[in-house]
């Protein structure tokens, strides 16, 4: 400790003559220099600005550039999709937006942002967006109007508006539209309905500025929803599409205007309207003689069916004609010799030699309806959904079966047939339908 002290004292007595006197010296001396600093900074910053207002008021092109910086720290930049406004003609008077079509939105995570009660999009105002950046990844730099400032966001879907200065398409990997698992799954219930659907991917108007029906599949052959909003079944020629990873977004954006095979479920959505949520897309690339049917020829019956169907016969017991088999090229292999979709015509022993087409399952509930017309006569039979099973396991899937001609409901088809079918999505139900109206005899 003495030394530390002995140390200390003569380091004073090198640095000031007299210890005693040396904190006096020390802060004097800062605080005069310190003074005089600020008060030589502070002349050279005000003649600075003089010079520079002056210099500016006689300079108009000094005035000018000065307009970049003014705009520089009012600036907005955000990145987000470019769709529809969604805005109806009413509104669009009502918050002065006449002549605005589109809106940049999809900022990612939707449900966060709406929780933190955020910004969701802007409606644009410029001349340079256009139906071709609808879709669109895109980097935008503009201003928000004065009267936009503080106006309620809850009015405007919340929402506010950009003039434009900027746009820059960017791609698409720095959006995050939809959710990155590949693995959703919407939650099934009775009002969702599995699909395989085919058609033409076509841009949509949003109904409003938060609902997100972008895109739209025009079919190629309508499908019957029977959980309509009509209150009753109805045939659907264009059903709103949305998608449910961004995978299946780029999907979309790269097949617009073509025809796809697409997969998902059916469920409710804005005002009660219905909409199919996607969970696959493939591209389709039609044959060449692929809506060419083909017709078989019995001395019993003739029948079209579609080139991508194959039929053969077999001669089952009890049954004194042979009985037709159709299958789908492609369709689904089941335990015990079956396919998906597949039709038999004759024998009922398909299931069982009793006929039950639930044969021993305890739980086989009716939840559908098949209807055909033969030679101007309308049948209807009911459709039920029985368990996929493998290896003595149930898989948690489930197919559907129905039987007609039993109970005699065929007579008038000389050879008396009972028509066996089962099928895993509406689109093959479709095709079981057409098959089967087109039987002549």
């Amino acid at each position: 400790m003495e030394n530390q002290i002995n140390v200390g004292d003569q380091n004073l007595e090198q640095v000031g003559q007299n210890p005693i006197n040396q904190p006096r010296q020390i802060p004097e001396r800062p605080k005069i220099n310190y003074w005089m600093l600020s008060t030589i900074l502070l002349f050279i910053v005000l003649l600075a600005s003089g010079g520079w207002f002056i210099l500016n008021s006689k300079n108009n092109n000094s005035s000018e550039q000065q307009r970049p910086t003014i705009i520089q720290a009012n600036q907005t930049v955000t990145t987000g999709v470019i769709r529809t406004s969604g805005l109806s003609d009413e509104e669009k008077q009502k918050f002065g937006l006449t002549n605005v079509n589109y809106q940049i939105t999809d900022f990612g995570d939707y449900q966060k942002t709406y929780q933190e009660g955020r910004i969701q999009g802007y409606y644009l105002i410029s001349n340079n967006v256009n139906d071709e950046l609808l879709g669109k990844c895109v980097h935008i730099t503009g201003t928000i109007p004065e009267e936009w400032k503080n106006k309620n966001k809850a009015d405007a879907y919340s929402r506010s508006v950009l003039n434009v200065a900027k746009i820059e398409k960017i791609d698409n990997s720095n959006c995050n539209p939809y959710s990155q698992n590949s693995q959703t799954q919407p939650t099934i219930d009775n009002s969702q309905e599995k699909l395989v659907l085919r058609g033409s991917v076509i841009r949509a108007k949003r109904p409003a500025p938060d609902i997100g029906y972008d895109y739209q599949l025009k079919l190629v052959e309508p499908f019957v929803d029977k959980l309509s909003s009509a209150g009753s079944p109805q045939k659907v020629s264009l059903v709103d599409v949305t998608p449910t990873t961004n995978n299946l977004w780029n999907e979309l954006e790269n097949n617009i205007n073509k025809e796809v095979t697409v997969e998902g479920y059916m469920v409710w959505g804005y005002a009660e309207s219905r909409y199919l949520q996607i969970m696959t897309i493939n591209n389709h690339v039609p044959t060449g003689n692929a809506a060419a049917p083909k017709t078989y020829n019995s001395a019993n019956l003739t029948l079209r069916y579609p080139s991508n169907w194959k039929v053969s016969t077999r001669q089952i017991e009890y049954y004194d004609f042979p009985t037709l088999e159709l299958t789908k090229t492609g369709g689904t292999k089941m335990t015990g010799g079956y396919e998906l979709p597949e039709i038999w015509i004759g024998s009922f022993e398909i299931y069982s030699t009793s006929g039950a087409i639930c044969a021993n399952e305890p739980e086989c509930p009716k939840v559908d309806t098949i209807s055909f017309t033969i030679k101007g006569k309308s049948y209807s039979t009911g459709v039920f959904r029985r368990q996929i099973w493998e290896s003595g396991k149930f898989t948690g899937k489930y197919f559907y079966v129905f039987q007609i001609g039993s109970q005699s409901e065929l007579d008038s088809v000389p050879s008396k047939p009972t028509i066996t079918g089962q099928y895993n999505t509406t689109s093959e139900k479709a095709e079981i339908e057409s098959i089967l109206s087109s039987i002549n005899y």
